[in-house]
């Protein structure tokens, strides 16, 4: 789950071709081989950042004698994904379509919320247009700053009893409607 939700890697394809080998503790990189980018020309094997919010996840992982990072799934009669939705659902908790491209998706979106796009696109192995298309997505964490500036602006520019419809969110916030919960922050 790490690889895909901290690596960006593809599951299970990149993931299952990651050797212990292809990480690179002293420099922080880890390179992955592609199979699915392979086709092109230069393209199947790119090197990402050894990323600060996986390192701790390889290194509990992390075992000599293994040749590979994963180890269990190795067989092609045992599918991860299905285990995957087997411990989402003994957690009590709703399982969502695509798991791991789900996880690979949140990662490009914070990613390219902190890097440029074409050195996102470079660490997760594809073009801008496909990260546009199919991998990029509005956040509540994007609407949340966006309502947090527009209303700092707002109170800024025209004080806070000028806020019109901002007294109508707090009420909607007090009588606990989970729509706007957390969303709008009046001092």
């Amino acid at each position: 789950m790490a690889l895909s939700r901290f690596g960006g890697l593809r599951t299970p394809s990149e993931t299952l071709a990651l050797r212990w080998c292809d990480v690179d503790w002293q420099a922080n990189t880890i390179n992955v081989t592609s199979p699915k980018t392979a086709h092109h020309d230069g393209h199947g094997q790119r090197t990402i950042p050894l990323f600060g919010d996986l390192r701790p996840y390889l290194e509990e992982a992390f075992n000599p004698e293994d040749e590979f990072l994963i180890t269990r799934y190795r067989d092609a009669t045992q599918n991860m994904r299905t285990q995957f939705i087997r411990i989402v659902v003994k957690a009590g908790l709703k399982p969502w379509s695509q798991p791991f491209h789900a996880m690979r998706k949140s990662r490009q979106t914070e990613l390219a919320d902190r890097h440029p796009e074409h050195v996102v696109c470079g660490w997760l192995g594809n073009s801008k247009a496909v990260a546009r298309e199919f991998y990029l997505k509005t956040t509540d964490e994007h609407h949340a700053t966006a309502v947090g500036e527009d209303c700092m602006r707002s109170c800024m520019q025209n004080g806070p009893e000028r806020l019109g419809n901002a007294s109508q969110a707090v009420e909607a916030r007090n009588e606990e409607t989970p729509v706007l919960q957390g969303f709008l922050r009046l001092a």
